[in-house]
């Protein structure tokens, strides 16, 4: 009878349990083999977690998510257009009063005379500051609105400030495209104290985008006694894709 040939096991701390006669490796350690089946678990888990090239990757694609969504957070913002203008009046009481203004164009279909700040001329609105600092360009824009334009009269102590007026109107000119902006006619303008708030349309304005753009002020009643001073400021909003 042949013998049936010995077998050993070598069995060291931290080493896999080699059986020589089949040259099989098991993965368990005696370090392992001491664990429950729940702490065992852990543990595998513990190293697959914390596997350094694992989470290095890991860390850095959550980064960078963060980073990327961070950047595109932004979803609105305001920005406002500034002006000035004067309307020239009538130096003595006794000079019978004209046109509110002649601002070197015909009246419009209204019946309203028009005036254009400098200003307001050939605007290029994504050349704003605000579009500028927050990386804005036109495509980028869903839509553009105006919240209020804030009419203020000059100088402080000036008195009756829009008592010789019948109507204002703000109009926008975009190529040979006419927008109006805000209006406010009768005693609520006449009666008006020194600051005037003129809502703005609901209309979406993202056209003002497209081209150069002028905002066109426009005047209906009497030429006033004395020069006129205002200012001006048109606020709008603009929400981004």
């Amino acid at each position: 009878m042949i013998p049936k040939k010995q077998t050993r096991s070598v069995v060291a701390t931290g080493s896999p349990i080699t059986n020589e006669t089949t040259n099989n490796a098991h993965v368990p350690t005696r370090a392992s083999s001491f664990l429950s089946r729940s702490d065992h678990q852990n543990y595998i888990e513990g190293i697959i977690i914390f596997d350094a090239p694992h989470i290095s990757v890991h860390l850095l694609f959550c980064l960078a998510t963060v980073v990327v969504f961070g950047c595109s957070s932004l979803t609105q913002f305001e920005f406002s257009l500034n002006d000035a203008f004067e309307i020239p009046g009538r130096q003595a009481a006794s000079i019978p009063p004209g046109r509110v203004i002649d601002g070197g164009f015909s009246p419009d279909q209204q019946g309203y005379d028009q005036l254009r700040p400098a200003g307001f001329v050939d605007l290029d609105l994504t050349a704003q500051p605000a579009f500028r600092e927050n990386s804005v360009a036109a495509q980028h824009v869903e839509s553009l609105h105006l919240l209020d334009i804030i009419l203020t009269a000059q100088p402080e102590s000036v008195r009756d400030p829009f008592a010789y007026l019948d109507g204002i109107r703000f109009v926008a000119i975009v190529a040979d495209q006419e927008i109006e902006l805000a209006a406010l006619e009768g005693e609520a303008l006449s009666g008006a104290a020194r600051v005037v708030t003129l809502p703005g349309t609901s209309a979406d304005l993202k056209v003002l985008l497209s081209a150069a753009a002028t905002i066109s002020v426009r005047l209906r009643g009497r030429q006033p006694l004395g020069n006129r001073a205002f200012t001006v400021q048109a606020r709008f909003v603009v929400d981004l894709f």
